[in-house]
């Protein structure tokens, strides 16, 4: 795992263990995307996945969390919309959330509660 990639799913993994969660898997790609199934169950009983990659090659420092379209396909299979406090987040069909290392733990509880109003 690569140090800016590393340092930023150390970040998640210590969220979710001060939100009492146990992460249940890390996938990790050549490509520094790193995706973390979380124990938490969405309306189908499927367990919730985030991406986490760094940008360091774009914007240094910085890491982008996303739920790689899960909300928004979810919202349109029910014909709801997002919630306007989670509006900011779309990019295109996905709910992207950027940040510092310091920054992630804040981005990540927001983006977790975007995908949980689902």
């Amino acid at each position: 795992m690569g140090h800016a990639a590393g340092s930023a799913i150390h970040m998640i993994f210590e969220c979710c263990e001060w939100l009492g969660l146990q992460t249940e898997c890390v996938e990790e790609y050549d490509d520094g995307l790193v995706v973390e199934v979380l124990p938490i169950l969405d309306r189908h009983n499927d367990y919730l996945r985030i991406c986490i990659k760094s940008e360091g090659a774009y914007i240094p420092d910085t890491f982008t969390v996303s739920d790689d379209g899960y909300t928004v396909h979810e919202l349109e299979l029910q014909e709801r919309t997002l919630p306007s406090e989670f509006a900011d987040m779309r990019e295109d069909n996905a709910l992207v959330v950027r940040g510092s290392e310091k920054e992630i733990p804040a981005a990540f509880w927001r983006l977790l509660r975007a995908m949980m109003s689902v």
